[in-house]
């Protein structure tokens, strides 16, 4: 294993990189001031040709990234939440 500063300073870049990408994507479904400046965000996130497929519900429905995003500006309507919080090993602190 290589151990240089370059490797390191890569490794970095990539997870800031990583984290600028979930980021943008997750606070495109937050709702409040300048949602339609993070739903368009989102096309820096895709490329044009890209197919977002929603798999809940009987059908697969696929979207390009337009399709996607301009339903979303009119507003959210959560239909359900789901996480996965219940593995072994796992906590939850509270105040």
């Amino acid at each position: 294993m290589v151990n240089d500063q370059s490797g390191n300073a890569g490794v970095a870049a990539d997870l800031e990189a990583i984290n600028s990408v979930v980021e943008t994507f997750f606070a495109a479904f937050a709702s409040g001031p300048d949602c339609t400046v993070r739903l368009d965000a989102l096309r820096t996130l895709f490329l044009p040709e890209a197919v977002i497929v929603r798999t809940c519900g009987n059908e697969p429905v696929r979207y390009g990234v337009d399709g996607f995003i301009a339903p979303r500006p009119e507003g959210w309507r959560i239909s359900a939440v789901a996480w996965d919080d219940e593995r072994e090993g796992l906590t939850v602190e509270s105040d």
